[in-house]
C-alpha cells in the first residue's frame, strides 16, 4: 500500500472504508503481502531507512487497531486460500445497463476444497451488477497460446445442474447466504455496495438438496437476504408448525384462566400481608382481557368463575375449571403432535398431554397442600405463567428426542416464541426473556426433595453444591465477579428458594401422600430451604461461601 519512497498508507487511504478496502485486497490477493511500518498502528510519519529517530510523537489508533483485528487478521490467517496464482481468475461486473464497472475489483480463488470471492467497490459512489465471466487470460494451446474465459460457476467448482445450492459466508458481515448453484453458474452473483464498500465471502460450500426440497423452501422463503446462520434458518423453518402449535397454546385463553385461577384461589387462602413478591411482574401487571387484542389470550368470561364465590355451586365452578383444563390439554396435545411430525419423535404426545394436565391440577391444589409461604408466590399471575411454562416444557422434552444433555427449549428454538408470547400479555422485553430464563431453570434446579436419603445434615450443603454446578441456576442468580470474589444476588436467591418449596410442594399435591407423610417430606423441604436462606446470609452473598455455611448451620437448626 505505501512504500518508503512514497507517502504512508494512512496519508494516502485515510482511515476510513476506502483504507480497510485496500487492506482486504492486500491480505486476499496473490503473491506476499507487505504492511509499512506504523500503518496497522495508524501512524502517519513518513519512515525511511535513512531515518535515525522519529520526529512525531503519535500514539497507536485503538479503534484501527481493533478494527484491523476484526477485518484483516482472520484473513491473514487464511492466506493459503488468497496466495496461490493457478486457480485466481479475476471478473467483469457488469451493471445493469450491461456496461463494465471499472471501479469494482471482483476475484476468486481456492485451495484445496477451500473457495473464496473478493468484491471491492473504489469510488465514492454506489454501485451495483452482475459478477458472471472472468476476463481473458492466456493458456497454452498445442504450440500457441489462446484467450479464455471461465464462468464463476467454473471459478468456484460448482454444480452447473441438478438441485445443489451453495452456502457463502461473508466475512465482515458473518452473515450466511444461500444460492442456487446452477442459478451462479448460468447468471453469476448479483452484488450491491455502498461508497468503498468491500465484501468477502468464504467457506463456500455445496450440499445437496433432498427430496423434501427443504433447501429450495429455504432459498424461496429468504429470496437473496443473509442470514446470521443458515443451519438455523433451516431448523427454524423445519420447526415452524410446532411454533405455531405452542404459540395456539395461548390463544383462546386456557392457560391465562388457569393462572388467573389459581393466582384468585391462593389471594382468597393467603392474606394480603404476607404476599411473595417474585420479581416477575415486570413494569406491568397482567391483564387478561387487554392481552386480547394484541394477539394474546381471549378476555375474561366470567371472574366469578376463579374461586366459586358465595351464592355459585362449587360444583359449578369445578365445571368450569375442568373445562378450561380440557382446553389447555387439547392445545398442548396439538404442539405435542406437531413434534412428533416435524421431528419423528418417538414420544407419546397423549400421555404427556395427560402428565401436564395432572400437573396443572396438583398447582391448583398447592393452596390447600403447600404451605402458607407457597401460597404467598402464587398469588401473582406471572408465577403460574412460569409454573404452566415449566410443566409444558417438562411434557415437551418428554416428547423430543433432543441430545443428550440439550436443552429442550434450546434446541427447539422456543425461547424467542415464549418471549413473543410473554411480550402479548404484556411484558416488556427484558422481563419477558427473564421469564423464559426462569421457566429454563425450573426444568433443572435441584430441589431438597433429591437430597432427602442423605443424612440431615449433609443435604443443604449437598443442595447448595448442585446448586453451584446448575448452568441455568448461575445466571438467574445473577453471579458476578467483582475485585475477585463471586457474588450472587440476594433478591434472586430468595426467588430460587421460593421455588425449590414451590416445586418440592407440587410434587407432594401430585403424589397424592396421606396428610402426615406430606406433612413430614413439606417439613423437611422447609428445614433444608431455610438452613440454605440462613447459609447465604453467613456467607455474605458469596458464592464460594455457599457450601461452607451450609454445611456449619445454626444452633438450634431443624435440619441440625
Amino acid at each position: 500500500m505505501s512504500n518508503p519512497d512514497e507517502k504512508t498508507a494512512i496519508d494516502q487511504f485515510g482511515k476510513g472504508d476506502k483504507y480497510f478496502g485496500v487492506s482486504t485486497l492486500l491480505a486476499t490477493m496473490p503473491g506476499l503481502p507487505m504492511i509499512g511500518h506504523g500503518q496497522v498502528e495508524g501512524f502517519a510519519e513518513k519512515y525511511g531507512m535513512e531515518y535515525r529517530r522519529a520526529y512525531r510523537d503519535e500514539a497507536p489508533d485503538g479503534w484501527l487497531i481493533e478494527r484491523h483485528e476484526r477485518e484483516i487478521f482472520p484473513l491473514f490467517h487464511r492466506r493459503a486460500l488468497f496466495a496461490e496464482v493457478t486457480d485466481f481468475l479475476l471478473y467483469d461486473v457488469f451493471d445493469p445497463g450491461g456496461w463494465v464497472n471499472e471501479d469494482i475489483f471482483a476475484y476468486s480463488n481456492r485451495h484445496g476444497d477451500e473457495r473464496a470471492l473478493v468484491v471491492y467497490h473504489n469510488r465514492f459512489a454506489e454501485a451495483k451488477g452482475w459478477i458472471k465471466m472472468s476476463t481473458g487470460y492466456s493458456v497454452a494451446d498445442g504450440g500457441g497460446r489462446k484467450i479464455v474465459q471461465r464462468s464463476l460457476g467454473e471459478g468456484l467448482g460448482l454444480h452447473p445442474d441438478g438441485e445443489w445450492y451453495t452456502l457463502l459466508r461473508e466475512h465482515r458481515s458473518g452473515l450466511e447466504f444461500l444460492r442456487r448453484s446452477s442459478d451462479l453458474c448460468r447468471d453469476g452473483l448479483f452484488v450491491e455496495l455502498r461508497a468503498y464498500g468491500c465484501q468477502v465471502f468464504m467457506d463456500i460450500r455445496e450440499i445437496e438438496d433432498g427430496p423434501s426440497g427443504q433447501f429450495r423452501r429455504l432459498s424461496e422463503r429468504l429470496n437473496g437476504a443473509g442470514v446470521a446462520s443458515i443451519h438455523a434458518a433451516l431448523r427454524e423453518m423445519q420447526l415452524e408448525p410446532l411454533h405455531a402449535a405452542v404459540r395456539g397454546l395461548a390463544k383462546g385463553g386456557a392457560l391465562a384462566r388457569v393462572a388467573e385461577i389459581g393466582s384468585a384461589r391462593a389471594a382468597s387462602a393467603c392474606p394480603a400481608a404476607e404476599r411473595v413478591d417474585l420479581g416477575l411482574h415486570g413494569p406491568v401487571t397482567l391483564d387478561v382481557a387487554a392481552a386480547k387484542p394484541r394477539g394474546g389470550a381471549a378476555g375474561r368470561t366470567d371472574d366469578t368463575k376463579a374461586a366459586a364465590p358465595a351464592g355459585r355451586p362449587a360444583a359449578a365452578a369445578d365445571a368450569d375449571i375442568a373445562a378450561v383444563l380440557d382446553d389447555a390439554q387439547a392445545r398442548l396435545l396439538a404442539a405435542l403432535r406437531a413434534l412428533v411430525d416435524v421431528t419423528n419423535a418417538s414420544g407419546d404426545p397423549e400421555a404427556a398431554a395427560r402428565h401436564f394436565r395432572s400437573g396443572v391440577e396438583a398447582a391448583l391444589r398447592l393452596q390447600a397442600v403447600g404451605p402458607t409461604t407457597v401460597c404467598a408466590g402464587l398469588t401473582d399471575e406471572w408465577s403460574w405463567f412460569a409454573l404452566l411454562g415449566r410443566l409444558a416444557s417438562e411434557a415437551l422434552a418428554s416428547v423430543a428426542d433432543t441430545t443428550e444433555g440439550a436443552d429442550a427449549l434450546d434446541e427447539l428454538q422456543l425461547g424467542p416464541i415464549l418471549a413473543g408470547i410473554f411480550r402479548d400479555f404484556g411484558l416488556d422485553e427484558s422481563a419477558a426473556w427473564r421469564l423464559v430464563a426462569l421457566i429454563k431453570m425450573l426444568q433443572t434446579l435441584p430441589l431438597p426433595s433429591s437430597v432427602a436419603a442423605l443424612p440431615a445434615a449433609g443435604r443443604a450443603p449437598a443442595l447448595a453444591r448442585a446448586l453451584i454446578a446448575d448452568e441455568s441456576v448461575r445466571p438467574y442468580i445473577r453471579v458476578n465477579i467483582w475485585e475477585g470474589v463471586t457474588w450472587f444476588n440476594r433478591e434472586s436467591f430468595a426467588q430460587v428458594l421460593w421455588w425449590m418449596r414451590a416445586l418440592d410442594a407440587l410434587h407432594v399435591a401430585a403424589s397424592g401422600d396421606k396428610p402426615a407423610a406430606a406433612s413430614k417430606s413439606l417439613k423437611e423441604t422447609a428445614a433444608i430451604v431455610d438452613r440454605l436462606a440462613a447459609a447465604a446470609e453467613t456467607a455474605g452473598y458469596q458464592l464460594d461461601k455457599l457450601e461452607d455455611a451450609a454445611g456449619e448451620g445454626k444452633r438450634g437448626s431443624p435440619a441440625s
